[in-house]
């Protein structure tokens, strides 16, 4: 455990080791260190979850970029709660969620004690915040066991292991794969997500392709190192990365923000029965001309923030990551469901 010198503002109150499982292993190129939990605490009622690499692991060190919170946030607001006690799990809590053991279920309580926050370890780490006061449970974090946390890669390493990255197209030089996905149509512009435009008015449909990873036999998709668009180059020194988790909000039935969409005020929902949209939430800063109405497609601006209201309560999640971010609405409300009632989100 070693403390995380590129945070800003009030010192973490719980440090821990997040025991990482794979199914990969390191002659493949797959990092299995540990990770960092740390939790924060502030006087304004906020809790703060920060996982990351261990920055101080020789094994990964090469392979990880730190991430600066001076640059992007108010750190002077940042006060750290002063009244942060740990306090044994409630009957009422243990109701609600079920901790598997006494001993993995951890509370702290903070902010004047209003406000509680749940620290499952096993048999996977789980977080659930509470309102004390009103004993309502306000949100959970991983509490479908969804996080996940792909580290970088080491190209060096990959290549010493003859890693053959096979290429499924093979792209002529006129741009027209040998396929001829576009069935001969002229193309005069792409959309945002990369599909063609073409001069009838039509557009490229999206497919579905399925590639295969066989990782004991050292083959890997296209694109882990290097992504081509047209004539332009998108390397990745580091290799592929990326972050998911679940995020529940307990008793909610509507959820707002994620801007910036072409799309109603509440989210809709993008998973289960009768959900309104196809395709999750995209978050990713670009200039759209033409956009589509009604549609989960990134627009100028994004900002990872999902706030769900009730008549009780209001409470919010803020994706601290600056990535592209695709998000699932999910709603739990349904009387086919048989867990807890409630509005999913997963990133």
């Amino acid at each position: 455990m070693h403390y995380d010198e590129y945070v800003k503002g009030p010192t973490a109150s719980v440090m821990a080791d997040l025991v990482a499982h794979s199914n990969g292993d390191m002659k493949h190129g797959f990092d299995r260190s540990n990770l960092v939990l740390n939790l924060y605490f502030l006087e304004s009622g906020v809790s703060r979850i920060r996982i990351t690499p261990n920055y101080h692991d020789p094994n990964s060190a090469s392979r990880v970029r730190p991430t600066y919170d001076a640059e992007v946030l108010n750190v002077e607001e940042m006060v750290g709660a002063s009244d942060v006690k740990e306090v044994p799990c409630s009957d009422w809590m243990k109701g609600m969620v079920s901790p598997h053991s006494e001993d993995s279920c951890t509370v702290f309580q903070y902010a004047g004690d209003r406000f509680g926050l749940m620290l499952l370890s096993e048999p996977y780490m789980e977080i659930h915040l509470f309102d004390l006061e009103t004993q309502q449970q306000l949100m959970s974090v991983n509490s479908d066991s969804l996080l996940y946390f792909e580290q970088g890669q080491d190209f060096q390493l990959v290549n010493d292991q003859d890693v053959d990255v096979q290429r499924k197209l093979t792209v002529e030089e006129d741009g027209v794969s040998n396929d001829d996905r576009h069935g001969g149509k002229k193309i005069v512009g792409y959309w945002e997500d990369g599909l063609a435009i073409y001069e009838d008015g039509s557009r490229e449909e999206k497919r579905v392709e399925i590639e295969d990873a066989f990782l004991n036999g050292n083959k890997y998709t296209d694109g882990m190192f290097e992504e081509n668009f047209h004539e332009h180059v998108d390397s990745k020194p580091f290799g592929p990365a990326s972050v998911g988790v679940d995020i529940v909000f307990p008793n909610s039935s509507h959820l707002y923000g994620l801007p910036e969409h072409a799309s109603s005020t509440q989210l809709k929902t993008t998973l289960g029965d009768g959900a309104e949209y196809k395709e999750p939430y995209r978050l990713y800063n670009l200039d759209v001309f033409e956009y589509e109405l009604d549609e989960t497609m990134a627009l100028y601006g994004a900002i990872p923030l999902i706030v769900s209201h009730t008549a009780k309560s209001t409470v919010g999640a803020f994706w601290f990551n600056p990535t592209e971010t695709f998000v699932d609405v999910v709603d739990l409300n349904d009387s086919a469901n048989s867990g807890p009632n409630g509005m999913k989100s997963t990133w």
